[in-house]
């Protein structure tokens, strides 16, 4: 989602079930490999041997379903949906890697492309959110059982894109047998984020440890406009972010614009390391325990990071995981 929708559309492919029995998957490894290939789908695993670069897979699968093309103890870079038809794949093997550099031969691309062409046509109008709904709720019913629904769904709702009547609604047209169940509680944990913590409720009360050791609370930042920013060292997006977040830090800081950086790292040394190499300015804390399963984490229901919220002068919600590039506009009204 960059965050938003667009690269998920992109990376992931949207899919209709096809009406065919079963599915074969021709396969080409695009480099000098030789060995056996697995395939993982469902609860199965299938293996096949790379003969001249070339590889087949045979199978049947009730909609289309997430699989991964892996070496032995690998890991799959790509999101693949397998449906019953025949369709044709090209990876390449850098181990531990199986890189998906191609697929064709489904229904996969042609609704990628019709959505993502869509997406550019409709991003940046008024109605942008009703039009994009409209979208998912029409496709979505084409095939609910679709896991790859569900993923969108799960992704999507993670960023205030939707209000929570819709992305209700979106999550009842999908049969919910087919979803995972790490799926349907991210999307259940999103859903529960809008009656907890929304745009105009008073934020969470936030205190603690800076680099020095000292206790830094929100509280004291009233009368600023003040970014939550929660990042961490291990994160590549979040520390690409710190950088797209100094000239705006720098601009609006004298104006009453402040940064209080929330990290999840669970090892203090990874933190202050990347702290001093991102050259970072502004007000940093460290979660107590850190990870996804500390106390402010799971309180702020934290998906993923980067994510932020932007708080006013008066201590209430102004914005939820608002984008760089979306800040300035946001902070020259606030800020006049």
């Amino acid at each position: 989602m960059k965050k938003l929708l667009l690269p998920c559309l992109l990376i992931l492919g949207i899919s209709v079930f096809a009406q065919n029995k079963s599915f074969k998957i021709n396969g080409t490894v695009t480099n000098d490999f030789k060995g056996y290939l697995y395939l993982k789908y469902g609860k199965k695993i299938d293996s096949t041997k790379v003969e001249n670069k070339k590889f087949v897979f045979n199978g049947t699968v009730g909609y289309p379903t997430e699989a991964a093309i892996v070496i032995k103890n690998g890991v799959f870079g790509g999101t693949l949906y397998i449906e019953n038809n025949e369709m044709n794949v090209e990876v390449i093997v850098q181990p531990p890697v199986t890189v998906l550099q191609s697929i064709s031969g489904n229904e996969s691309a042609k609704i990628q492309k019709e959505l993502t062409t869509y997406f550019e046509s409709i991003q940046g109008t008024p109605d942008f959110s009703e039009k994009l709904y409209k979208k998912l709720q029409e496709t979505f019913k084409k095939n609910p059982k679709n896991q790859m629904f569900g993923e969108l769904l799960s992704d999507v709702a993670m960023n205030p894109i939707f209000s929570k009547k819709q992305l209700m609604n979106l999550l009842a047209v999908l049969d919910k047998t087919t979803l995972g169940d790490g799926v349907l509680k991210s999307i259940n944990s999103s859903i529960r984020k809008f009656s907890k913590y929304k745009v105009g409720d008073n934020m969470l009360a936030i205190e603690l440890p800076n680099e020095k050791g000292k206790i830094v609370k929100l509280s004291d930042l009233k009368g600023k406009v003040v970014l939550v920013e929660f990042w961490a060292s291990w994160c590549a997006p979040c520390r690409k972010n710190n950088e797209q977040l100094k000239p705006i830090y720098e601009k609006y800081h004298s104006l009453g614009f402040e940064i209080l950086g929330v990290s999840l790292d669970k090892n203090k040394d990874y933190w202050l390391k990347a702290l001093k190499k991102d050259n970072v300015k502004w007000l940093n804390t460290k979660m107590l325990e850190g990870g996804w399963n500390d106390k402010l984490a799971k309180e702020l229901i934290i998906q993923y990071v980067p994510s932020n919220f932007l708080i006013s002068k008066e201590g209430k919600i102004l914005a939820v995981n608002i984008q760089t590039t979306e800040m300035s506009e946001k902070l020259n009204k606030l800020l006049k």
